[in-house]
């Protein structure tokens, strides 16, 4: 599927990020997941402020077609590392909410201590 010329939308940039920066796939890797030139992915990865031109490796137009022939045959791993790590930052999310959770009745817990506390000394 190819996203030549279309927009790019959040979710596309966040897993542009990801396979940079996290899974460190190479611009031609990420230029065929996403359908889009090796030119495009070096471009948003710049304007995102992902890298700078002196770190990134500028590819060729003539080296972009043997570097994707090479990148179908890690797409499927790609993917799997994808859902491995989207499946971790769901983990994350799901802990995140249960920690807050925990935190706000503990916090419940504590001012109703608090209150029997007084109300005691008050009595006395």
């Amino acid at each position: 599927m190819s996203r030549h010329g279309n927009k790019w939308t959040v979710n596309e940039i966040l897993q542009l990020q990801r396979e940079y920066e996290l899974l460190e796939l190479s611009v031609q890797e990420i230029a065929k997941l996403h359908g889009r030139s090796v030119k495009a992915i070096q471009y948003r990865l710049i304007d995102e402020g992902f890298v700078t031109w002196e770190q990134l490796e500028i590819v060729n137009d003539e080296d972009e077609e043997e570097s994707i022939v090479s990148a179908d045959d890690n797409a499927s791993e790609v993917s799997r590392l994808a859902d491995r790590v989207w499946s971790l930052e769901t983990s994350l999310t799901d802990i995140s909410a249960m920690v807050k959770q925990m935190f706000n009745s503990m916090i419940a817990n504590n001012n109703n201590s608090s209150k029997k506390r007084t109300s005691l000394r008050s009595n006395i």
